[in-house]
């Protein structure tokens, strides 16, 4: 496995990871500090995704 592979494998891993712990504080959202954090985490995800993103298109 190349190491492009491997990077990109764990940056999936961590999305899946990042999207699992969105959905449980989604769930459990209680007030604007919660909400403050959730859209923090989106935010950071976006991160990841973008990162990902450019390393595909690096790729091709």
């Amino acid at each position: 496995m190349s190491k492009l592979e491997r990077t990109v494998l764990a940056e999936l891993r961590k999305v899946h990871e990042t999207e699992a712990a969105l959905e449980g504080m989604y769930r459990k959202l209680s007030g604007p500090a919660d909400s403050g954090r959730f859209l923090a985490s989106l935010r950071s995800l976006d991160e990841r995704v973008s990162r990902l993103e450019s390393l595909l298109e690096s790729a091709a």
